[in-house]
């Protein structure tokens, strides 16, 4: 039986916008902040298959360190916001699916540099609000805050995004999740960790919600 939803939360990065490549090219010119080398391709293959923490121990990156290279990073990105393009496809599906339920955005990145993509592409109007989670670790307390302020029900809440940090924080919530294999993470390691949903192509979010 299908489930209904009310309320979809997305992801941003690798979700909504196709900012893989901008990310690993900014990423490998500031590599050395980390005191490591630039990735290669196939390094970076192997890194989807990875959580978090595991690629942070693969790069032997301390934790401590993470926080000031990520405000350095965010600054990066937006100065190159402009240049990004959305997931193909994903657009028209959203337009389509706003019509029956509520959007959010809950993203590690920056408010309001998503607002500012959005705007550009003509469907900011769609989310309502646009949180930052700004401990890469801690997604999940943003999405109970948000939750509790709009008073929603787990059962007709869920999540999209394509990263293990979603499945972990859905999931330590208590709400759905609609893995996208199209983002950072692998399809094979979304798949290991159970997501509720697990698809390959935007169109596939209409089978669902």
């Amino acid at each position: 039986m299908k489930k209904t939803y009310k309320h979809v939360m997305f992801d941003f990065d690798g979700t909504i916008v196709d900012s893989y490549d901008t990310m690993v090219a900014i990423f490998n010119q500031m590599a050395h902040q980390l005191d490591i080398e630039p990735l290669s391709k196939e390094e970076l293959a192997t890194l989807r298959d990875m959580t978090p923490k595991e690629v942070l121990k693969a790069l032997g990156v301390p934790l401590i360190r993470l926080p000031g290279y990520l405000v350095t990073f965010r600054n990066e990105y937006i100065k190159q916001i402009n240049t990004l393009h959305c997931i193909p496809g994903i657009e028209a599906i959203l337009r389509e699916l706003s019509a029956n339920y509520h959007f959010s955005i809950i993203t590690s990145n920056d408010e309001e540099a998503v607002s500012m993509f959005l705007q550009r592409h003509g469907i900011r109007e769609l989310f309502n609000p646009i949180y930052s989670a700004r401990n890469i670790f801690g997604k999940h307390k943003v999405i109970q805050k948000l939750m509790k302020e709009r008073k929603l029900d787990a059962k007709t809440t869920i999540y999209v995004g394509d990263e293990v940090r979603d499945i972990e924080a859905s999931k330590k919530v208590g709400i759905d999740i609609i893995s996208v294999s199209w983002g950072l993470n692998s399809q094979k390691i979304l798949a290991e960790h159970s997501p509720t949903y697990l698809i390959e192509k935007p169109e596939e979010l209409t089978s669902i919600l």
